[in-house]
């Protein structure tokens, strides 16, 4: 249990993963699925990112800094043009060499960062805090 939250709490939560690393895709649809009871979709570049929270809005989206064909920022910055998406909660994914890309997405909004290599304790505080902030979770959920 995480900050007073049970594992397996339900939180209705639609998340998309855009990485192109199939390992932290992985390592991140378990934790949300099984730590938050998400759905979770998945991307491996920022095109299809994209065109996968057009077809079906996402709560948040955990997004990958470096990728093939759109990456990152370009993305980030396509779905804050989309009325749909200029609240959407999005938490960066950074090694530790990106740092001016990380702080580009800063300026375009990003809710949280995590750096990789990923630490999932780490990950998993950083999801309860945004997810608190943006109303997914309550202190109904929490307990």
């Amino acid at each position: 249990m995480v900050l007073g939250l049970e594992e397996g709490a339900r939180v209705a939560l639609n998340v998309l993963i855009v990485d192109d690393d199939a390992t932290t895709r992985k390592v991140l649809s378990r934790l949300l699925e099984k730590r938050f009871g998400a759905v979770v979709r998945e991307a491996v570049d920022g095109l299809a990112g994209f065109l996968a929270a057009d077809a079906e809005p996402p709560d948040l989206v955990l997004l990958d800094v470096a990728m093939p064909i759109v990456d990152g920022p370009d993305l980030l910055a396509k779905l804050r043009a989309d009325p749909r998406f200029a609240s959407l909660p999005v938490i960066t994914i950074s090694a530790a060499g990106e740092r001016d890309v990380v702080m580009r997405m800063i300026e375009l909004g990003v809710a949280d960062y995590l750096r990789k290599p990923l630490n999932l304790a780490a990950v998993e505080k950083r999801l309860v805090r945004v997810l608190t902030a943006t109303g997914h979770l309550t202190p109904e959920t929490m307990r």
